[in-house]
């Protein structure tokens, strides 16, 4: 399946009690982690100032399939595998599975 890449700008942050990203945070994450990703793109994350930012892309890089409205463009596929496995960040950003079945 091809798919264009999305073309529209990624919504404006709202009010929030902490220091949103930056526009090139946003810009970068709408780009290379948003609905088209693949692992090239989620590796140019990893060095993000924002820590948000690198989260999104590391646990995106652990699930190497396409699912519901997320198309791994280097993994099509979805991996039935991976049905109700959740890959959770902990503190020290090291990934881990859990099955919630």
């Amino acid at each position: 399946m091809i798919v264009d890449p999305p073309t529209a700008r990624p919504p404006e942050p709202s009010s929030t009690p902490f220091a949103p990203p930056t526009r090139d945070t946003r810009d970068a994450v709408w780009r290379l982690a948003g609905p088209l990703r693949d692992a090239d793109g989620l590796a140019g994350l990893g060095n993000d100032p924002y820590l948000l930012a690198r989260a999104i892309a590391i646990n995106a890089s652990e699930r190497r399939e396409s699912r519901v409205g997320h198309l791994r463009t280097d993994f099509t596929a979805s991996d039935p595998s991976l049905d109700g496995v959740h890959f959770l960040l902990g503190p020290d950003l090291a990934v881990r599975r859990e099955s919630w079945r």
